[in-house]
């Protein structure tokens, strides 16, 4: 037997939106473009950077404007050159307008470097600020790059080097950045390749010339000293590789200085072409166990127009691929953007990798309303060593792609957020910058143990926050505690309307309930029992205190029980309290059992505590909230936690669980006479339904019968309803509460048989079995019962003529008239047992005689009548014609010739005219369809007259 009462851990079925989780969208700090322009691309770029404890302000976020005029006073003449503000955050909120970054307020001059490296800038266009990254601890290092920065190495030579603008740790002061420009080496500009072929010119290729270095650009760790890393997918005519900073001295140094980058050359690297574009994203991590170096990725998203992402270290100027990773489809952009997550928790970093113009098959040729819908893939990290293990794809039930929308390009941005809810494994959001009509959606997906979960746990769109927002999702920064309550919070960019938004996390806590019943087993008799309840919270950096709204039901399902408290009874009470952490609240549950005359006792009585924080700064609205502040310290209850919990007490059923009787019912039947069952022999018929169980008792057992419409019951059995309406035909039975295990229930059931319409084949009874339990053979507990029936009819025809003897005499010759009139009369019964819906009686009538001098017709027929309970029917004829009653023929000659039967007649002169005798006799066939006959009582009749012209026949007497 079970061990008896038990608790149930139930998640909650909460009907939430996708925004509903621990990011805030309700108090989000949007941020507009301080130029107050839509047309320079504000929020292509976005970067958190914490500050160190006790500063004034605890964050600042950089948002990037690369197509921004600047307003330094040497750079008023340049178009476009790109700018970068910097906004000074306090707890997530905007403390004063966001200012432009010095990071470089010179014009287009020209610099001779220490090196002897010389440069003239060209910032026209250069894109500054396209490219913003920030090292992940507290004013740690920035990055700000201008891809599209010009060298103007003669006064008509435009090199697009690209530059980028590093500060150390520190505040961002006038002239703190230095200048990086690694591509500005003379003699490696371009270079001719030498040909193949003796005798022919080699071709030029551009290897820096064209490199644009900071089209991506990440803050690493290896052997425990920062890297900066840059993205320069223009190097040796678009092959493309990456620029790597390493830093002088240690991290725990509060200065760096970065020496020479390390340029590796893509020339030999097989498998990257020509416009491949390696570099286009750029990171990099420690991904073979216990070895602490970081090994680099980069996408390369136009390789054999797929997309490509490697997996390579680098060793002075040698690029070393060990990995390589290839997109599935053709123009879907493979390695546009990429991010390493540890998604599944154990420790090794994993990759996700965005494909944001991969696409849904069109439906035909002609459809284009599919397309650039965008994807990831997740990669597990499977690596035992450098020369052992993969990277494992995530199946195709596992793909990613948002909400599927057309166009929406979901992927442009990947970013890990950290564990943004603190469970233990890393997150990611995804944006989709023109889904939703251009707004812009972005996704954020949980780390799980075998990737990321396929389900977006928050779907934050544009139009949520700010109506006004467009291109919301272009950029998305790290995850980074700006406000210290532990909790990752991100930005998100939306260039296309000049915006940046600051979203901010709630702590997450976890319910824990409990509930002891006083009895492990309820009795059938029992009235009453007690239960304690007990709830508490617990969480990561959870608050030490939250107020809980719990609410207590008493079987909810089936409301059998309800709780006795000091105002009554009640199935369901709530009440507040305040929670201290992983400190439990107790209540004592007075439960009373109710009862009826129809009890489930198969199912458990279920006591049910639902625990939900007391707290209105943090529920689900559904406008953005205006005024007031977000609330740091406000937790949300985590919706994969047990926020249900449910007690199930059983009832002692003598079955081996508690919690459901395995059954077994089987039905069969017994009929009260032999078949098949002739129509009409009876007036009801008896018929006996068998349920055998023979298994565990069975509770609530019922018997369903659907019964022919035309054998309506008798009477109701005892314990059986009939329905109404639409199921007026069927019998319900209760049979047991419970039906004894190796026990058989009966119904007897008398169905009317007096209007089975003749001719009926069979009739069925459709029987179904239930239980409360779990039936062991649902096959036997469904019966068609056929019932075989028979029409058996005794038909006979009896008839008459109302004068019985005709005589004419052939010597009298004065006699007014040679026509004789007959009425014959026919009688139709049937004897059953069975009515009869129709009958058909035929009747031949010989009315012409053939000899070898002519035809005679001798004998006219006027239309019969036929009728049945005073109903008249038609009756058919053919072979010949009515007469009409009403003409009278006159007295022909009595010279006529006779036929000559005389000779041939019988001693008793008897003439038999027989319509067998084809040859000389034809016969009218008359064919009345008649019915119904029910019984002996009510025959059908059937009358006509005749009128025969007898001396026709001969000059004697005859006997007709």
């Amino acid at each position: 037997m079970a061990s008896g009462a038990f608790v149930a851990l139930t998640a909650a079925l909460l009907v939430l939106r996708a925004q509903a989780f621990n990011i805030d969208t309700d108090f989000a700090t949007v941020i507009r473009n301080p130029h107050r322009s839509s047309d320079n691309y504000f929020g292509f770029s976005v970067a958190l950077r914490r500050a160190l404890p006790g500063t004034a302000w605890n964050s600042w976020l950089l948002v990037g404007a690369p197509r921004a005029n600047s307003t330094f006073p040497q750079q008023v003449d340049l178009k476009e050159p790109g700018v970068v503000f910097e906004c000074r955050l306090q707890d997530g909120q905007l403390e004063n307008q966001c200012s432009t970054l010095p990071f470089d307020p010179t014009g287009n001059d020209r610099e001779v470097r220490s090196n002897g490296f010389s440069f003239h800038h060209k910032k026209d266009h250069a894109w500054l600020g396209s490219t913003i990254a920030v090292e992940d601890e507290p004013n740690g290092r920035t990055v700000i790059c201008g891809p599209r920065w010009v060298n103007q190495y003669y006064s008509d030579v435009y090199l697009m080097n690209g530059v980028c603008y590093w500060y150390d740790r520190g505040s961002y002061m006038v002239n703190a950045a230095q200048i990086l420009t690694p591509l500005i080496e003379k003699n490696k500009q371009a270079f001719n390749i030498p040909s193949d072929t003796p005798g022919l010119p080699g071709s030029k290729v551009f290897n820096y010339a064209y490199g644009g270095a900071g089209v991506s650009a990440q803050f690493v760790k290896s052997n425990n000293r920062s890297e900066l890393i840059i993205g320069a997918p223009g190097v040796f005519d678009g092959k493309g590789t990456l620029v790597r900073y390493r830093s002088l001295e240690n991290d725990a140094q509060q200065t760096t200085t970065y020496l020479v980058p390390d340029i590796p050359s893509p020339k030999d690297v097989k498998s990257i072409p020509y416009l491949g574009y390696l570099g286009y994203s750029v990171d990099a991590a420690q991904f073979f166990p216990g070895d602490s170096s970081a090994y680099y990725v980069s996408g390369a998203p136009r390789v054999n127009y797929r997309g490509k992402v490697l997996l390579y270290s680098v060793t002075d100027s040698d690029l070393q691929v060990l990995y390589e990773l290839e997109g599935h489809q053709m123009g879907e952009y493979f390695g546009a953007s990429l991010c390493i997550a540890d998604v599944t928790g154990d420790g090794q970093p994993d990759l996700i990798v965005g494909a944001p113009q991969h696409s849904l098959p069109a439906l035909s040729s002609a459809d284009y309303s599919q397309g650039d819908e965008g994807r990831i893939y997740v990669f597990i990290n499977e690596f035992v060593s450098r020369r052992q293990g993969s990277f494992r794809t995530m199946g195709n039930k596992f793909q990613l792609m948002g909400s599927k929308k057309a166009g929406a390009r979901f992927g442009t941005t990947v970013v890990s957020l950290g564990d943004i809810n603190l469970d233990g494994y890393d997150d990611v959001a995804v944006g989709a910058p023109y889904e939703d009509e251009n707004r812009g959606v972005v996704y954020v997906y949980h780390g799980r143990k075998f990737g990321l979960e396929p389900i977006a746990a928050q779907r934050i769109a544009a139009r949520d926050v700010d109506n006004s927002i467009l291109g919301f999702g272009m950029s998305i920064t790290k995850g980074t505690d700006i406000d210290e309550n532990h909790y990752p919070d991100f930005a998100v960019g939306a260039y296309t309307s000049g915006h940046a938004v600051v979203f901010r996390s709630h702590p997450v806590v976890v319910f824990n309930g409990n509930i002891r019943p006083s009895v492990e087993r309820i009795s059938f008799n029992a009235t009453e029992f007690k239960a304690n309840a007990c709830v508490s919270f617990n969480g990561n950096k959870a608050p030490k205190f939250i107020d809980a709204k719990i609410t207590v039901n008493a079987d909810p399902t089936f409301k059998r029980a309800v709780f006795v408290t000091s105002n009554g009874k009640t199935n369901s009470f709530s009440f507040t309290t305040r929670l201290k952490l992983q400190t439990p609240v107790c209540q004592e549950l007075n439960v009373e059992i109710i009862k009826t005359s129809n009890q489930d006792f198969s199912k458990p009585i279920d006591l049910q505590i639902i625990s939900e924080i007391d707290n209105s700064k943090v529920r689900t609205r559904r406008k953005r909230q205006t005024g007031g502040r977000f609330c740091k310290s406000c937790a949300i209850i985590d919706p994969n936690s047990l926020a249900t919990v449910t007690a199930r007490v059983p009832y002692s059923t003598g079955c081996k669980r508690d919690d459901v009787c395995e059954t077994d019912l089987k039905i069969k039947s017994k009929l009260g006479q032999n078949t098949p069952v002739a129509i009409g022999s009876v007036k009801r018929l008896e018929v006996e339904v068998q349920i055998e169980n023979s298994g565990e008792p069975a509770f609530l057992a019922q018997v369903t019968i659907q019964l022919p419409p035309n054998a309506p019951l008798a009477r109701v059995p005892k314990n059986c309803l009939e329905g109404r309406g639409k199921n007026e035909n069927t019998l319900s039975c209760d049979i047991g509460n419970p039906l004894p295990a190796k026990s058989m229930a009966k119904i007897p059931l008398e169905l009317e048989f007096e209007n089975i319409a003749p001719g009926t084949k069979s009739l069925t009874l459709i029987i179904n079995s239930t239980s409360a339990g779990d039936d062991l053979n649902l096959a036997d507990n469904f019966k068609n019962l056929t019932i075989p029936l028979v029409t058996e009819a005794d038909i006979s025809v009896s008839g008459k003529s109302l004068m019985s003897n005709y005589f004419i005499d052939w010597h009298n010759e004065s006699a007014s008239s040679d026509i004789t009139s007959f009425h014959h009369v026919y009688e139709v019964f049937n004897y059953g047992p069975s009515p009869v819906d129709k009958v058909k009686i035929t009747m031949a009538i010989p009315y012409k005689i053939s000899t070898k001098r002519k035809e005679v017709t001798f004998l006219e027929v006027m239309q019969p009548r036929a009728s049945l309970d005073g109903e008249d029917f038609l009756c058919s004829m053919t072979g010949g014609t009515y007469s009409d009653l009403s003409s009278r023929r006159s007295r022909r000659s009595t010279k006529e010739v006779a036929l000559g039967y005389e000779g041939h007649l019988p001693a008793n002169r008897t003439l038999f005219i027989n319509c067998t005798d084809a040859q000389e006799v034809q016969c009218m066939v008359i064919e009345c369809l008649i019915g119904p006959l029910k019984g002996p009582n009510n025959p059908a009749i059937i009358s006509f007259f005749l009128r025969a012209d007898i001396k026709k026949l001969g000059k004697k007497h005859f006997q007709i």
